[in-house]
């Protein structure tokens, strides 16, 4: 049986480094995509257990489209979705087709123990 996937959606590449790095420990094996249109090409290709998803991407809120692209996916039913963001206010309005928002910065501790109650 192979490791869950989590697909990092991040545009700031040490933040995404650091978010791998914090799943390894977990069992879960990473993919990172720094862009919006990566993100989507990647996603009709492949179906992630988990997307770690930032709000804002390629200086716009581009997030948001992708967790409408994820949501509206029958492949995606069962994909959980993580918003990791430094804009609160942008999640307000998703928090319901999510399993969580984290603001950032984020802690180590707090994100390796939600995946692994995910798990």
């Amino acid at each position: 049986m192979s490791n869950p996937l989590a697909l990092i959606v991040e545009d700031d590449r040490d933040s995404a480094r650091l978010y791998r790095r914090i799943l390894e420990p977990t069992g879960v094996d990473s993919e990172i995509v720094y862009s919006s249109d990566t993100a989507l090409n990647w996603l009709e290709k492949s179906v992630p257990d988990f997307v770690l998803l930032d709000l804002r991407l390629d200086d716009d809120d581009s997030g948001a489209e992708i967790l409408h692209e994820i949501r509206s996916d029958e492949r995606l039913t069962d994909t959980r979705v993580i918003i990791i963001t430094a804009y609160s206010k942008l999640a307000d309005d998703l928090e319901d087709a999510v399993e969580t928002v984290i603001i950032k910065p984020v802690k180590v501790k707090q994100l390796r123990e939600l995946i692994a109650d995910l798990l």
